[in-house]
C-alpha cells in the first residue's frame, strides 16, 4: 500500500491505489492550476518557447484564424475555439488567444511526466473545424527516466506544435489527466502511485 493520499477535485483511474491515511499528499487540483496564459509564462520564463499570445483584438486580419482561449484553466481540448478573424473580434475581442496553425493536420506533440517516467505522445486530434478536441495517442515513445525537478510536479503535460521552426508550447497541464488520453494501458493504477510517491519524495514536496 502506498504511503501518499490524494488531494484532488477530479477523478484518474489509479485513485483507488492511494492510502487515505498516508502521511504524504499528492495535491491534485485542476482548481489550483495557473491560467493558460500565465502558466505559459511561466513556461517561457523557464527558457521553453511559447506560441506568440495576446487579446484577439491585438492580432492582424492577416491572421485568419484564431484559437480564442474561452476557458483559461481548461485543458484536453476543453475551453477554446477556432473561430475566423472576424467571429472572434466580434464574440471576443478581449478574450487571449493565439494564432491558429493551420498546416498541422490535428497532430501534435504532447511531453508527459509521470513521477520519473517521461514519455513523447504523438496526438491526432480530429479536429472538426471549429473544436478542438484532447484526441488521441498515434505513437509512444519513452524517454529515459528522470525528475523535472524545474517543473517540479508529480504529474504533468507540455504540449507542442512547429511554429516557425521551432517546436512551441501551446499547453501547460501541471495536473494531466491520465485516464482521458487512455494511459491505463500503458501504466498500471499501482505504477501510476508508486510514481507519484517517489516523485513527492525526490522533489522535496512533502
Amino acid at each position: 500500500m502506498a504511503c501518499v493520499k490524494l488531494d484532488s477535485d477530479f477523478v484518474d483511474y489509479y485513485d483507488n491505489y492511494f492510502n487515505d491515511s498516508g502521511p504524504l499528499v499528492y495535491h491534485r487540483r485542476m482548481g489550483n492550476s495557473l491560467p493558460r496564459g500565465v502558466a505559459l509564462e511561466k513556461l517561457r520564463a523557464k527558457g521553453v518557447p511559447i506560441i506568440p499570445l495576446g487579446a484577439v483584438n491585438q492580432f492582424p486580419r492577416t491572421a485568419r484564424n484564431l484559437v480564442v482561449y474561452t476557458d483559461q484553466k481548461a485543458h484536453q481540448g476543453q475551453g477554446k475555439k477556432i473561430l475566423d478573424w472576424n467571429e472572434a473580434n466580434i464574440m471576443y475581442p478581449n478574450t487571449l488567444a493565439s494564432q491558429y496553425v493551420e498546416d498541422m493536420g490535428g497532430l501534435y506533440l504532447k511531453h508527459l511526466q509521470v513521477g520519473s517516467r517521461r514519455f513523447n505522445l504523438t496526438m491526432q486530434n480530429p479536429y472538426n473545424g471549429t473544436a478542438c478536441h484532447p484526441g488521441f495517442i498515434v505513437n509512444l515513445q519513452e524517454l529515459e527516466p528522470g525528475y523535472n525537478f524545474v517543473m517540479a510536479l508529480p504529474i504533468f503535460s507540455i504540449d507542442y506544435i512547429p511554429f516557425n521552426g521551432v517546436m512551441t508550447a501551446v499547453d501547460f497541464n501541471e495536473v494531466q489527466n491520465l485516464y482521458e488520453l487512455g494511459f491505463e494501458r500503458v501504466m498500471t493504477p499501482s505504477d501510476v502511485v508508486k510514481e507519484i510517491e517517489s516523485a513527492i519524495k525526490a522533489l522535496n514536496l512533502v
